[in-house]
């Protein structure tokens, strides 16, 4: 199977995206991000993790602030399961989240 997006949020000065790959019934998650770097002249940093069979893992601590960009359907569920466990009601971008997510 091809790499899908599994996950994609962004915030203020950068963003993640979280890729999976499915084979023979595992899936392997990867990231790769970009932010603002003010030590680079370019001004922007990127990056790429490696993979693991941990998709929350992957996401920078808090994800749930930030601003949900997509979801891949297939995920929705255990998104919005791990979303539901960390977030505060209300906080972040909240109704964005559930918007997404149902």
């Amino acid at each position: 199977m091809n790499e899908i997006v599994v996950i994609e949020i962004g915030a203020e000065g950068g963003g993640v995206t979280v890729l999976g790959r499915e084979v023979a019934g595992q899936w392997t998650f990867w990231n790769r991000g970009n932010s603002i770097d003010l030590d680079d002249e370019s001004g922007w940093r990127g990056w790429e993790s490696k993979p693991t069979s941990d998709l929350f893992a992957l996401l920078p601590d808090r994800w749930y602030w930030w601003y949900p960009i997509a979801v891949h359907p297939d995920f929705k569920a255990r998104v919005r399961a791990e979303y539901e466990r960390r977030a505060k009601p209300n906080g972040g971008n909240h109704e964005r989240w559930l918007q997404l997510l149902s």
